[in-house]
Formats: structure tokens, C-alpha cells, sequence
């Protein structure tokens, strides 16, 4: 992981692409589970 201190105010293009592909994938991966949590079909009730 990256230490940050205040004397480096300037993050590299890298750290940041890095940083914005990880909150990317997370936030996809809530999506998923939201949607099919939100849209899973109704169970059968059998009577």
C-alpha cells in the first residue's frame, strides 16, 4: 500500500488509475448483489 504524507501532494497517475479501478470493481460488485437481491424472483407459494 501507498503511505501518503503531507510533503508529496501530487499523486502519480498510477496510484490514482489504481486507486479509481479498485472503487470501480467494488462498486460493481455491490451493484450485483443489490440487483439480484432487489430483482430475484418471488418464491412459488404452493398451496
Amino acid at each position: 500500500m501507498y503511505r501518503l504524507d503531507c510533503k508529496n501532494k501530487f499523486l502519480g497517475i498510477f496510484e490514482i488509475m489504481e486507486s479509481v479501478a479498485y472503487i470501480l470493481v467494488l462498486t460493481m460488485a455491490l451493484a450485483v448483489l443489490f440487483f439480484a437481491i432487489a430483482f430475484r424472483e418471488p418464491p412459488r407459494i404452493e398451496k
